[in-house]
């Protein structure tokens, strides 16, 4: 076969709505697999809630990754070793939270496998039933000890999100990330990390060109893997933005859209 990576998105490309994978789907990451290759899991979610689904995969077994914090953490599967960690520091994350003050959005961070906020509502509830993390509040984000965090994010309404982003994209020029992965979440992350330079990292350890690289996603944050991929695609439920950068569009998340973009990778 010409391709010998594959990148998928996790959450609306890899799962159900119902967070499941399907049979077909399983199948197909089961057969590339056996065949020689490399499975990436390439997500927005924390690294320690897609681990799971890795072993499910057997990940471990036939030497895949898992990239996590949309690229801020590289985890190898076979060795448990990371790869690669890059995070925000406390001065950029108070930076954020300082900014989101007067916005209609939750700011929520990450630290020891559990979700940090000032108040929960049901976007926030998304993301704890996603991460499976617990929740734990703060009444200010100075009275929380860290140095550095691999993300924080501002959830709600979608029209806000993408208004938010608009927004403080340019204060930050530069300095911080911004993707959104759902249209509720907005995303800061460390300037350097993003799916596409996770794909870099691993494809270059492994020795696989880019061109040997197929890759899955439907947002935002899944842009940057799939103008890089010798091969992409993104599901019919994807938004626009990754249906224009696609060079495949494929059935649904809910209709086995990673196996169908498997069975069009192998005619390539």
């Amino acid at each position: 076969m010409k391709y010998k990576m594959l990148v998928t998105d996790v959450d609306d490309t890899l799962l159900t709505d119902d967070h499941e994978i399907t049979k077909e789907n399983r199948e197909a990451i089961m057969e590339l697999q056996k065949n020689g290759v490399r499975f990436v899991l390439a997500s927005g979610r924390p690294t320690e809630a897609i681990t799971g689904i890795a072993k499910e995969l057997e990940l471990s077994k036939y030497g895949g990754f898992v990239a996590g914090y949309n690229g801020g953490e590289i985890l190898e599967m076979s060795s448990g070793s990371m790869l690669d960690r890059k995070g925000l520091t406390r001065e950029e994350l108070l930076e954020i939270y300082d900014k989101s003050k007067n916005i209609d959005l939750k700011y929520i961070t990450y630290k020891d496998n559990f979700v940090l906020g000032k108040e929960k509502d049901i976007f926030v509830d998304e993301e704890l039933k996603i991460t499976n993390f617990e929740y734990l509040e703060f009444k200010d984000l100075q009275d929380v000890e860290f140095d550095m965090l691999i993300k924080c994010m501002l959830v709600g309404k979608p029209e806000i999100v993408l208004e938010t982003r608009n927004m403080l994209e340019p204060l930050f020029d530069g300095r911080i990330a911004l993707t959104i992965s759902k249209p509720i979440f907005l995303e800061f992350i460390n300037k350097d990390a993003s799916k596409g330079n996770a794909v870099r990292t691993i494809a270059a350890k492994l020795g696989i060109s880019l061109e040997e690289v197929a890759a899955i996603g439907d947002s935002y944050n899944d842009i940057s893997m799939l103008e890089i991929a010798g091969f992409s695609g993104t599901v019919e439920n994807g938004n626009n933005a990754a249906k224009e950068t696609a060079m495949f569009i494929s059935s649904s998340n809910n209709n086995s859209g990673l196996a169908r973009f498997v069975e069009e990778m192998k005619k390539q």
